[in-house]
């Protein structure tokens, strides 16, 4: 279950590409040798659709409090919806 909405930032969608994308998450507050896992999972056509890819971030202390997840089996010119 994702932190309480007012203790998570993001979700950040970069290094896309046509097979790829990661997501970045930050969550405020962690402290020394604390780790937060948020699971994403990937849904085509809309957000109610099965669920298409699943990944996880865990947001460490000793990682500024970011986790990352990468999603690098991706369809061609398809729409994803994600959720946390």
């Amino acid at each position: 279950m994702p932190p309480n909405a007012s203790h998570l930032l993001g979700p950040f969608i970069g290094n896309v590409t046509a097979s790829t994308a990661m997501i970045w998450l930050h969550i405020p507050h962690l402290v020394p040798s604390e780790t937060r896992t948020v699971f994403v999972t990937l849904h085509e056509a809309s957000a109610s659709a099965s669920i298409s890819l699943a990944g996880s971030a865990a947001a460490a202390y000793d990682n500024l409090n970011v986790g990352i997840a990468k999603f690098d089996q991706l369809k061609l010119d398809t729409v994803y919806y994600y959720k946390l």
